[in-house]
């Protein structure tokens, strides 16, 4: 196909939704970008992701270890896990397939499937940066300070898996003293630590600003408004029909909405449900920063520098998407990072910040045409949209112009049975 003969509407403005917006706009399309939400004060999920590119650890969320820690966690005091007061029949039938899926047979075969998308996301990073899109993106070490034996070797099986299915990996194993030397943030808690060296970090809120204002470039359109559906039409093109504005028809739509993914793919027989899994963050100063990202396992607390402080995030609050922030959670996030970041200048926290994690009821991104010709969809990512922002949309734009794919994801189809 004609890429420039080729009318693109992508409906959503995270991360997924702009990369693919650049990768289409990049072979020559036609395109639109409709967002809910006001494009000069965007703070969704992507703006507030910890903007780790750690590739290993980009793994299927559904499995019998997260199962196990959701059954445990929910009913701990100060765990990172949280549930609403109140579960409708979509919250109910998302766990119920997510239980389903959560086999490690199941997860292996999602784990295989990443592998090709992982295998290239520091790359992508690389070239989309080298294009003139700046993310902020650098390697760095991915570091790890344990408490207990008990988190090394649960983080280490999934490494272990990884490399078994293809990945590589190169790491250092610190002891205490090497850890307090090399992260001295780490002092606190950290007996012994795990560093992964030739990682990946992003600054997520310039590489938002940095990518719109290149599509403005490329001649993208940014329109604010909410689509409420999307229709077939007897031409083979699509129909959009708006909150405000009138309808629009475009050749092909691309649904990237995140949390709310199902809301418009459901009628296209997109069968993966999809939850979100809220993630929380703040800013704060320290009196000196990490060499990249800085974890700590049994407090979920994950740590990057963002400028000349530090960004931390954490927990996973399972709810409807555009919850407002939970004043629980937040003060929950500061309480375990004060936990383990007591020398931070806590009386410097800001930009206090929630979004929704798009999480499939299987665990693995939906890439791919839906069942209605001409309908894609690009979502279902969970906690790894960032790192396979640039690699999914690129795929996606690929398959959508009829181009020979670098690699092939099967495995994600939006045709899929749940």
């Amino acid at each position: 196909m004609n890429a420039s003969q080729l009318d693109v509407a992508v409906v959503g403005a995270g991360a997924l939704g702009l990369f693919t917006a650049y990768s289409l706009a990049r072979r020559g399309a036609n395109v639109v970008v409709y967002e809910a939400e006001p494009f000069e004060n965007l703070r969704n999920a992507s703006w507030g992701n910890a903007g780790h590119i750690i590739p290993i650890m980009s793994v299927p969320i559904a499995s019998p270890a997260n199962i196990k820690a959701a059954a445990t966690g929910i009913f701990k005091k100060g765990s990172f896990i949280r549930v609403p007061t109140q579960i409708d029949s979509h919250t109910v039938g998302f766990m119920l397939e997510f239980f389903k899926t959560s086999r490690r047979s199941k997860w292996l075969t999602g784990l295989a499937a990443l592998h090709d998308l992982n295998a290239r996301a520091l790359a992508e990073f690389e070239e989309i940066q080298a294009s003139g899109v700046d993310c902020g993106f650098e390697r760095a070490p991915f570091v790890s300070a344990f408490e207990t034996v008990d988190a090394a070797r649960g983080q280490m099986a999934d490494h272990v898996d990884a490399t078994a299915a293809g990945a590589s990996l190169s790491m250092d194993l610190l002891s205490k003293s090497r850890l307090h030397e090399l992260e001295p943030l780490s002092r606190s808690v950290g007996q012994f630590g795990l560093m992964m060296n030739e990682q990946g970090l992003v600054q997520p809120p310039l590489m938002l600003d940095s990518l719109m204002g290149t599509l403005g470039s490329l001649g993208v359109r940014l329109v604010q408004d909410a689509v409420t559906e999307i229709l077939p039409t007897s031409s083979g093109d699509v129909k959009l029909e708006f909150a405000r504005l009138p309808s629009a028809i475009h050749q092909k739509v691309v649904v990237a909405t995140g949390a709310w993914l199902d809301q418009l793919s459901s009628d296209h027989g997109v069968q993966p449900k999809v939850l979100a899994g809220f993630g929380y963050s703040l800013q704060v100063d320290v009196p000196s920063l990490p060499q990249g990202m800085l974890y700590f396992p049994e407090a979920k607390i994950a740590t990057t520098r963002l400028g000349d402080s530090l960004r931390i995030s954490t927990l996973l609050q399972i709810d409807k998407p555009g919850a407002a922030f939970d004043q629980k959670s937040g003060q929950l996030l500061e309480n375990n990072a004060r936990r383990v970041l007591p020398m931070a200048q806590w009386e410097t926290v800001r930009n206090k910040w929630h979004g929704g994690r798009p999480i499939s009821s299987d665990g693995i991104p939906i890439i791919g045409e839906t069942r209605t010709a001409n309908v894609y969809v690009n979502g279902g990512h969970g906690m790894w949209g960032v790192t396979l922002g640039p690699i999914s949309g690129r795929l996606l734009a690929e398959a959508m112009l009829a181009e020979d794919p670098e690699i092939s994801v099967p495995g994600f189809s939006a045709r899929r049975s749940a």
